[in-house]
């Protein structure tokens, strides 16, 4: 559903910002744009993607796209600049990459999609698609990650049995979620955990935790663990946790995505623009400092609630990488998705999204909320 992200604890984080006067600032000499390039007259002259949250190192592949001499917007807390390729050649187009979360007051990207009819590209987990399929309707044309970062976590101390989710249910233990994820109730219907431990009431930061640490809290794994055992005032040590994807939990987080009518109409752009994106996620996961150098540089200059360090960047890739949530699918592709995969998403969410009041459509397909129609099966990890 709607991303969430842990904002009071991003708060404790000690980072330096950087102080800038101006509403808008440049970095470096923008190149000259090159008259040629594979994407002109194909896609709009600045593709704009929408992100469902600030900038982190999950959308290390988009932001590999953004060239040198890139211009920050602090007010609309976006950044513009030559959209290039992996080996750092203009495309001859503009990329223009805004912020979610408070940047759109925190609407979902869906329907911020609707409303501003320039974004071409817009981050949107398949849950969410799905939950919106009837009345938004989006398709993801690429991933971001294969596999969602969520996470339960514990202390270790207070409940030293547990070795993993399923030892949660029956337990009486309070799970702590933000409203907007979905998931609690597909764990229920998995027989995981009761219903009546779900409270609904958790708002990301870590004060109930610290105080009554025999609960179980929602959290991710490319920056909880870390921002708890590093930087939680009355904490600092290591939580306990495990993968939702390790019990079936398989939506692919904050997928590329298009208005599902501009599969058709932007047909000629997805073709090109998507080989190019698998090529530069390619590109950061094989060398990420770059490009976490950059979103640790806009982080600093929006100056928002989130702080977002080098260090918090680093461990995010790492996680990505140990964990698996980065991996070529089956075809050996980078950025496809699992049609299979998806149908039995289908399958199991729709029951819980339509109780929980959502608009999925009726007869929804796989290929209705992704599509492999513009990836490229050759470009993939070696």
């Amino acid at each position: 559903m709607k991303r969430t992200r842990h904002l009071a604890i991003g708060a404790l984080v000690a980072a330096s910002a950087l102080a800038l006067n101006a509403c808008s600032a440049t970095s470096g000499d923008k190149p000259e744009p090159s008259a040629n390039g594979v994407l002109t007259g194909l896609c709009p002259a600045t593709v704009k993607v929408q992100l469902d949250w600030e900038p982190e190192a999950d959308y290390g592949g988009i932001f590999a796209m953004l060239g040198a001499g890139y211009t920050v917007d602090t007010d609309m807390k976006s950044v513009s600049g030559d959209l290039v390729d992996a080996s750092g050649t203009d495309t001859g187009v503009d990329i223009q990459i805004q912020s979610g979360g408070g940047a759109i007051g925190y609407q979902a990207v869906t329907s911020q999609m609707y409303v501003d009819r320039d974004i071409l590209l817009g981050t949107v987990s398949t849950d969410q698609a799905m939950s919106v399929s009837d009345d938004n309707p989006v398709t993801a044309v690429a991933s971001t990650a294969t596999y969602s970062p969520y996470i339960l976590f514990w202390d270790p101390k207070s409940h030293p049995d547990w070795k993993g989710i399923a030892d949660i249910g029956g337990t009486g233990t309070t799970v702590l979620s933000a409203a907007s994820t979905v998931f609690p109730e597909w764990l229920v219907g998995k027989g995981l955990i009761d219903e009546k431990q779900i409270d609904r009431s958790y708002d990301s930061g870590p004060a109930r935790f610290v105080s009554n640490p025999t609960v179980a809290v929602e959290g991710y794994a490319t920056n909880t663990p870390y921002i708890y055992k590093h930087d939680v005032a009355g904490w600092k040590k290591p939580i306990a946790y495990q993968l939702l994807k390790d019990v079936g939990y398989e939506m692919y987080p904050s997928a590329l995505s298009v208005r599902t009518e501009d599969v058709k109409a932007q047909a000629g752009c997805l073709k090109k623009l998507i080989p190019i994106y698998q090529a530069a996620y390619r590109s950061y996961v094989e060398n990420p400092k770059p490009v976490n150098k950059t979103i640790v540089d806009l982080v600093e200059r929006y100056h928002t609630s989130w702080v977002y360090t080098a260090k918090i960047a680093d461990y995010a890739y790492s996680q990505f990488t140990e964990l698996g949530l980065i991996a070529n699918e089956a075809d050996g592709s980078l950025g496809g998705f699992d049609m299979d995969r998806m149908q039995r998403n289908i399958d199991e969410f729709t029951p819980v999204l339509t109780k929980l009041g959502s608009s999925v459509k009726a007869g929804l397909e796989p290929e209705d909320i992704a599509t492999n129609r513009f990836i490229d099966p050759t470009i993939g990890l070696k």
